[in-house]
């Protein structure tokens, strides 16, 4: 958050950079690197990206969890907390028909 204040922003989904949070090829990226196929097995493709969309946007503001704790469990992106601008974003980029179209890249 304290990029966004530097940037004298009113929410960080203003912020040039903040598209990468929902661009699907990125997300596509972020979810592999991550290894989140293993928790997310029977989650539709839009819940999969809304993780991964939240899992980006902890990374865009240096906000993810710490590596040294030596727990794998890619779940905890789940416990984070978003601002309500970002969950809004993510949501309605990411609604229930999401990707059933076959035009995004299929997070398996």
């Amino acid at each position: 958050m304290q990029k966004m204040q530097k940037l004298s922003l009113d929410c960080i989904v203003d912020h040039s950079g903040f598209y990468l949070c929902l661009e699907p090829h990125a997300l596509a990226k972020t979810y592999k690197r991550n290894k989140m196929a293993n928790t997310t097995e029977g989650l539709s493709q839009a819940q999969k990206y809304k993780l991964a969309a939240k899992r980006e946007y902890f990374e865009f503001v240096n906000l993810k969890e710490d590596d040294d704790d030596d727990d794998d469990d890619d779940d905890d992106v789940d416990d984070g907390v978003v601002p309500s601008c970002v969950q809004k974003a993510i949501d309605e980029k990411f609604h229930d028909s999401f990707g059933k179209d076959g035009n995004q890249p299929k997070l398996k």
